[in-house]
């Protein structure tokens, strides 16, 4: 998690997936404090469904997203990064 620490402290887009929440435990326990922090609030976080939608919301993250209705998870991932690449340029 060292590149993830790195780049969480240099300001750079993240968007992680999860797909549990325990998925979401385990990285955590693994950043430091203040990369969490981080994490929750300044990454794009998607989630494979509304179970862990509600456990990334409940942790307090900003930007959780999950397909709803019709969208699919890679249709999700797909404009999650088209997102942040549009707002780096």
């Amino acid at each position: 998690v060292s590149d993830l620490e790195s780049a969480l402290r240099g300001g750079a887009a993240v968007v992680a997936a999860f797909f549990s929440p325990s998925g979401i435990e385990a990285l955590e326990r693994l950043l430091s404090a203040e990369a969490v922090a981080r994490m929750r609030r300044e990454a794009t976080a998607l989630a494979r469904g509304a179970t862990t939608h509600a456990a990334l919301d409940s942790r307090g993250y900003r930007h959780a997203l999950y397909p709803e209705g019709n969208a699919t998870f890679e249709s999700r991932a797909a404009e999650a990064l088209h997102e942040i690449s549009r707002d780096r340029t």
